[in-house]
């Protein structure tokens, strides 16, 4: 019940191809093929617990092998927002796609409106590149900012502390 109700938030499809809602044999089917790795699936999601409740997701998508990139998203229970939970879990997978999936970069698409979503990604390391890119969510389209985080920055003489931050510092 707990990925049903959290896949059927509408306020968490603004920048997803949901346009509709999941019915429980869709994601039944989904979890049957949840064993794959991110090679096989292109994506690899996980679930954010907190005091052993599942309050959340954090995913990354869009798996590209070939240039070792990959999107990132999260969601989490309102109740649950602005505790500290998202920019742990953040923090974790970004340092396990770097450190153990050989990842070179994460790309973020995040509602231009979406001021807390911006500062959780801005205070892990990421970058704003561009608003080019526009999603249609029922009959409007709303515009989205693309952070970035490079593994690559490390090349570039910067300094990141991937055991207790990801910030990046010249």
């Amino acid at each position: 019940d707990f990925l049903y109700q959290l896949e059927n938030d509408q306020s968490l499809w603004e920048v997803s191809e949901t346009q509709a809602p999941f019915s429980h044999e869709t994601l039944r089917s989904y979890l049957e093929n949840a064993h794959l790795d991110i090679y096989e699936a292109r994506q690899l999601r996980f679930v954010i617990t907190y005091k052993d409740k599942a309050v959340g997701c954090i995913d990354l998508y869009d798996y590209n092998p070939k240039n070792n990139r990959a999107s990132i998203g999260i969601a989490l229970m309102d109740s649950f927002r602005g505790k500290g939970i998202a920019h742990s879990a953040l923090q974790q997978l970004c340092n396990y796609a770097f450190s153990y999936l050989n990842i070179h970069q994460l790309i973020a698409y995040i509602p231009q409106d979406n001021l807390p979503s911006q500062k959780l990604f801005k205070n892990i390391g990421f970058n704003f590149i561009d608003l080019s890119i526009v999603f249609l969510i029922s009959i409007s389209f709303i515009s989205a900012l693309v952070f970035v985080i490079s593994f690559f920055m490390l090349t570039l003489g910067l300094v990141c502390s991937f055991s207790s931050s990801l910030r990046c510092k010249i």
